[in-house]
This record gives C-alpha cells, sequence and structure tokens, in this order.
C-alpha cells in the first residue's frame, strides 16, 4: 500500500469543530467526521455496485453490498473484483445517503464496544489500577532546565514517610527517582526533596530564542525526507534508559520540578 502526506491546506481538510484548521484531537474525529465519512462511503458503494451492475448486465437498483461482497439478481462477487473499474469513475457529487432504518451497525446493541459499561461504570482496570504484591512506583524528580544535572539531594524529610521505601539517582544525574509503596506517596516525597542541580550544561536559551532557530531552519534546505523513510525507521522504539528487578515490579512515571 502506497500512502501521501495530505498538503496543508485548511480549506481542503478543515476540522469542522476547530476550523478553519487542518488538525485532530479531542476525540473529535467522529464528531466532525461523520456526515464526510457518511458520504464517501455512500460514493464508494454507489460506484462499486454501478460497475458490478454493468458487468452483469442487471439494473443496479437489484444489488446491494453486504459483508464486503455485491450480491443480488442471482449474482454475488468481492467488491476487490470490481475496485479498480470503480476507481477510474468520476466521484460522485451527491450519493444517496443510507437512512437510519438501514444502518446494520450503528446504535446495533450487539457491536457495542465491550468495555463500554465498564468504563461508564468504574469497574474498567486500568494500568494504573494495578497493584502487585511487593510493588514499588518510582516518581522521576527532574530539572526545570533541560540538560541539568543532580549535584546533591537532601532527602531528610521524606525518609520519615511511612510508605516511602528509598531514592536513588538515574545513571546518568538526569534525575533523582523516587520510590514508594503508591503513586501518591512517591508525589508527595518529590515535592519534600531538596535537589541542588548542576546547571553548567543545562540549556540557558529562552523561548523567544529556540522559536527564532526553529524559523531558521524552516526556512534552510531539507536534511532529510520523511517521505523516504521505511516504516521500520520511523516505528522503531527508542529507550533512553532501562532497569529490572527480580523481586519488585517498577512501573515508573516522572514529574519536573
Amino acid at each position: 500500500m502506497d500512502y501521501e502526506f495530505a498538503p496543508s491546506n485548511p480549506q481542503v481538510y478543515n476540522n469542522l469543530f476547530y476550523g478553519p484548521i487542518q488538525g485532530s484531537g479531542g476525540s473529535t474525529a467522529m464528531a466532525n467526521s461523520f456526515m464526510q465519512y457518511r458520504t464517501a462511503d455512500a460514493a464508494v458503494r454507489e460506484m462499486l455496485i454501478r460497475v458490478a451492475a454493468e458487468a452483469w448486465g442487471v439494473n443496479a437498483s437489484d444489488l446491494d453490498i453486504v459483508d464486503s461482497h455485491v450480491t443480488g439478481a442471482g449474482q454475488s462477487a468481492s467488491i476487490r473484483d470490481f475496485v479498480a473499474a470503480a476507481s477510474a469513475m468520476d466521484a460522485l457529487e451527491a450519493p444517496v445517503l443510507k437512512t437510519p432504518d438501514q444502518w446494520r451497525l450503528i446504535d446495533n446493541p450487539d457491536v457495542r464496544r465491550i468495555d463500554g459499561r465498564a468504563k461508564g461504570d468504574g469497574t474498567a482496570i486500568f494500568g494504573m489500577d494495578v497493584h502487585l504484591p511487593n510493588q514499588m512506583v518510582v516518581v522521576l524528580t527532574r530539572p526545570e532546565q533541560m540538560g541539568g544535572l543532580v549535584s546533591s539531594f537532601d532527602d531528610t524529610d521524606p525518609k520519615e514517610m511511612k510508605s516511602f521505601i528509598r531514592d536513588a539517582t538515574l545513571p546518568n544525574n538526569a534525575a533523582v527517582a523516587v520510590y514508594a509503596e503508591d503513586t501518591w506517596s512517591a508525589i508527595q516525597a518529590c515535592d519534600m526533596f531538596t535537589v541542588e542541580w548542576g546547571l553548567s550544561n543545562a540549556e540557558t536559551r529562552s523561548s523567544d530564542q529556540v522559536k527564532a532557530e526553529i524559523l531558521v531552519t524552516l526556512d534552510g534546505e531539507a536534511e532529510f525526507n520523511v517521505l523516504k523513510m521505511t516504516p521500520p525507521q520511523w516505528n522503531r522504539p527508542r529507550r533512553w534508559w532501562s532497569t529490572s528487578s527480580t523481586s519488585r515490579s517498577w512501573p515508573m512515571r516522572q514529574r519536573s520540578r
């Protein structure tokens, strides 16, 4: 399958909730594009049926598409048999949409999300709800300036907490890891720490300076073309630090101070 990035054109790729802007977010995909999807699907459906009707010499009104097959008038075939011919047709501007009584999936209780009820009544179990025996929660305390390193820290106060377990700097000294029996205790312990940060190699540019440098780069010649990158290059996971434990599970969260 080939893919192509959409050009930047808010007038064509407009988000009806945010527009005129080309973007998405806030779980607005269906709320914004419901009629657009319906119209596009209806156009493709009608084009496939027209091609099939012509191939079989029957009336298009006698055909239907069910489970990826064009059926009717004593005939049945997969829609893939008609895709090539349909793609050569001009797009339909005003396809006929299904009426609500013709919908098979929308508002069908048999195909509702299996996790919908659990999420609604609060019984769903998420990752942050899992508590294993001897589990520790780790919260990272980081410097406000990128590149800052731990010079020293005072953990006298957090050690007084009952649920506090231990603390340690990361191998690269970029943060202090605070271990506790639960998330809230780990966050509270972080707030009780006094950390001295070495900022000799830290970021010192202002937001305006960073923005100006980005704009200069954007105006320059591209160093690489994302369209030429293969999926393994831009889907490969990257890990900056990992750890292991023989007796405890360490879910990690981080925060900056």
